[in-house]
């Protein structure tokens, strides 16, 4: 059974009021991967390595043996420290814009969804990571405010106002490669009431606390090991006697009885978020307390952790089962306009090809099929116009035998889970599914069948490109692997999802199964 978070009411309390700040940390970044699936930002060991290397590339090879030394025994802002000091200027600088600055276009985009949820949180965040991820990836595509430990004016304001969208970028950010707070004596001037920090990061410094004493804050990505900001966090609860926010983490459930050990040792009561693994599950644990912020409008009775309303928080309307027991479709809370494009996703074999001719001969006016045979011409990128399906808002998904073993249209099903965030009701809400044949996927061993069909597709291919280098494996066939991979993943869930709604069935008989999957696109209009 997938883990359900154990959410606090005095957390639910923090999200509705806007009182509650994310603080990010290292494991958000890297989660980020590029198309290929390799991971974009270094960890903080592979970072003192490559500056280890650079080092080496610039002849100071004494100094980058000392750096491997020091990481080698732990001390790892001593050796920040010394290669800061002997590669300080442009050299640094283009390091760093080497390290935290991809292309953002070339990013995977399932690895995104993270910080795309993160935002579901609230308008302002902490961060300890130099890149602009968060900044990249607001769902509402507005670009967030980076505010830096200099920035006094914005500081100042900082979460005041839940429409602005906020990075505040903690430990310094890429933007700003000389700022960037990575050695010892860089954290204790941030983090230590001396002359220094008055001089350079008093503002900032004022703010954490304040924030601290006033504000719910949330680890996410959290290792819990930054030393000077739990001390921070201590030291205002020990000024008001305790009266200080409640603060979060979201911790992996294997690292729960380290992280108690941890936080017990360092005196600190930090309430521990548990969710079961990293990927989607965390995602839609973020997502579930996003759901919790945006269910001020309803009753305290109705908030539930895993029910997925409307936008507006009122009950979506279902209309009176007529195909047989179980729950229709979710309706979209979407007026349809004069003209409203329904995308189509479908196998090219015979009965699959006579249901979408006879469904678009059936539309009434006002809808519009697209589809390949009439929307790609020659020239055109078959993968663009199966990523355009999954952004439309209406789907229609004719599912056959032969759909589940194409990897053209698992991969138009993937981007329509990936765009849902792993979310059934969001899914749902998006297509209507019909079956063309008698597939039985509300059974699990059928619905395992495929899984396994794609398993033994990606050991074939694992073994194709077994004792190849990565020169010699294109970008678009290590893509496959990963989309093989991810439907191993995603398609047992999908298609029990799907088998749990009212479906229209064609074997049975095409012509109500038109008409039902008709009559549920016009009631989304």
């Amino acid at each position: 059974m997938p883990l359900k978070p154990n959410i606090p009411e005095s957390l639910i309390a923090a999200l509705q009021s806007n009182n509650l700040i994310p603080l990010v940390g290292a494991g958000v970044s890297m989660a980020i991967c590029d198309r290929r699936g390799d991971r974009v930002f270094p960890s903080w060991t592979q970072l003192l390595q490559g500056l280890a290397e650079q080092l080496e590339r610039e002849a100071l090879l004494d100094d980058a043996e000392y750096v491997r030394m020091s990481i080698k025994v732990g001390k790892f802002q001593d050796a920040a420290q010394h290669a800061y000091e002997k590669l300080q200027g442009r050299i640094w600088i283009d390091f760093f814009k080497q390290q935290f600055a991809p292309d953002l276009t070339m990013l995977n985009e399932l690895s995104t969804t993270l910080p795309q949820a993160i935002w579901g949180l609230g308008s302002a965040i902490i961060t300890l990571n130099y890149d602009n991820i968060l900044e990249g990836f607001h769902p509402d595509s507005k670009h967030p405010e980076s505010v830096t430990n200099h920035a006094a004016p914005e500081l100042a304001q900082f979460s005041d106002d839940p429409h602005r969208p906020q990075v505040w970028h903690l430990h310094g950010s890429i933007n700003q490669c000389n700022d960037l707070i990575l050695t010892g004596e860089q954290y204790d001037c941030l983090y230590t009431l001396g002359d220094k920090t008055k001089e350079t990061y008093a503002a900032a410094l004022q703010t954490l606390q304040m924030l601290i004493t006033k504000k719910s804050l949330l680890f996410i990505g959290c290792s819990l090991s930054d030393v000077e900001l739990l001390t921070q966090i201590k030291q205002q609860r020990d000024i008001f006697a305790g009266n200080t926010a409640n603060h979060y983490a979201l911790i992996k459930a294997d690292q729960e009885q380290v992280m108690q050990d941890k936080l017990r040792s360092a005196g600190l009561n930090i309430r521990l978020i548990l969710f079961e693994d990293y990927g989607l599950p965390l995602i839609n644990t973020i997502k579930a307390l996003g759901d919790c912020k945006r269910a001020i409008a309803r009753p305290e009775a109705e908030v539930s952790v895993t029910a997925h309303k409307a936008p507006n928080h009122t009950p979506i309307k279902r209309p009176e089962p007529s195909l047989g027991s179980k729950a229709p479709l979710l309706n979209a809370d979407v007026k349809g306009s004069d003209n409203t494009p329904i995308h189509v996703s479908y196998a090219w074999n015979q009965d699959s090809q006579a249901f979408v001719d006879d469904f678009e001969n059936n539309l009434p006016k006002g809808l519009t099929l697209k589809r390949d045979q009439n929307e790609i011409k020659a020239g055109d990128r078959i993968s663009l116009f199966m990523k355009k399906i999954a952004r439309n808002e209406w789907v229609l998904v004719v599912l056959s035998d032969k759909y589940l073993r194409s990897i053209n249209c698992m991969q138009e099903l993937q981007y329509m889970y990936n765009r849902s965030l792993g979310d059934d009701g969001e899914l749902l809400k998006q297509i209507v599914p019909v079956l063309v044949e008698d597939i039985a996927i509300n059974r699990a061993t059928a619905r395992l069948k495929y899984v396994k069909y794609w398993k033994q597709e990606e050991d074939e291919l694992l073994e194709s490109m077994e004792g190849l280098g990565v020169a010699s494996i294109g970008v678009e066939d290590r893509e496959e692997l990963l989309a093989i991979q991810g439907f191993q993943k995603a398609t047992s869930d999908i298609l029990a999802w799907v088998s749990d709604v009212l479906m229209p069935r064609a074997f049975h008989n095409k012509e109500e199964a038109i008409k039902a999957a008709i009559g549920l696109f016009e009631q989304r209009r």
